[in-house]
């Protein structure tokens, strides 16, 4: 005789399978088992103009976490004053992030804290960048000269891991351009103007002064009568230029005379051969 399927058990069975199927989907769609999230934060003391929750965390173009909050940092913190007057970090903007803890390539959170320390020294930093085509801001991470772009000054200790921030690219070429005109700003144009229009009178004085019209006259008097001096072709002339030759001539014959014997400065003739050489 057979044995009769118990279809309550089946049924049971079959209910309890689906639910914890649902309950597992449910669990691996929310997260719940992934790992947690690495947060941590930076400062800009300036405008973050198009920066919104969710944008891009980007480290040299990849992408390795998302913006999760935007506010000052005077709502999370309580910032050091100087005899009651308004903190110099109350207009300091915060910018809280996540990231993956893989894309961290640390182990621990200790590790990760000397990783971050490392990478800071040899100048990590966040800054405010924005896509041409979408003109969608986020964060970019990337490596600056420590000296020219260091650690932004805090008066507290942050609740996250601190990446300091650098200015963006439109901020610097902003701010290269505000100096120039700062210092354009201040030059004295009027001064300059006097002080050229000073030499120019000076210059003048000083031409009006050498009577450049009359040394100019003089000297083409001068050309004029050498070259009719050489056009006359007058025997004296043309001797003494001979006898200039002739004496350059023997002026030469002598040094090198000299230089071969210059025993002949002092005796008539070359002194004899000593007896040790005949």
């Amino acid at each position: 005789m057979g044995t009769k399927p118990n279809y309550l058990k089946i049924g049971i069975f079959v209910i309890v399978s689906v639910i914890l199927l649902l309950v597992a989907l449910v669990i691996w769609g929310s997260g719940i088992l992934a790992e947690e999230p690495v947060y941590f934060e930076t400062y800009f003391d300036s405008s973050v103009t198009g920066l919104n929750v969710g944008a891009p965390v980007e480290n040299r173009g990849v992408r390795i976490g998302r913006v999760e909050r935007i506010t000052f940092v005077r709502n999370e913190y309580e910032l050091p004053t100087d005899d009651g007057i308004i903190s110099k970090y109350d207009p300091y903007v915060m910018v809280i992030a996540s990231a993956e803890a893989a894309d961290l390539a640390a182990v621990t959170p200790h590790e990760r804290k000397i990783r971050l320390k490392q990478l800071i020294s040899r100048g990590l930093r966040l800054r405010l960048a924005s896509n041409l085509l979408t003109g969608q801001a986020y964060l970019e991470g990337d490596y600056f000269d420590p000296n020219r772009f260091p650690v932004l000054d805090i008066g507290w200790e942050p609740k996250h891991l601190y990446i300091p921030s650098a200015p963006g690219g439109f901020d610097t070429i902003k701010d290269s351009i505000d100096s120039i005109l700062f210092k354009l700003e201040k030059i004295d144009t009027q001064k300059i103007g006097l002080e050229i229009e000073r030499i120019l009178v000076t210059m003048q004085e000083a031409i009006s002064d050498a009577n450049i019209p009359a040394i100019a006259a003089k000297l083409q008097d001068t050309l004029d009568r050498v070259d009719k001096l050489i056009a006359s072709g007058r025997p004296d002339v043309e001797q003494s230029l001979e006898n200039l030759r002739d004496i350059s001539a023997n002026l030469k014959d002598l040094t090198e005379s000299l230089k071969r014997h210059p025993s002949e400065a002092i005796f008539s003739q070359p002194p004899p051969k000593s007896e040790a050489f005949k």
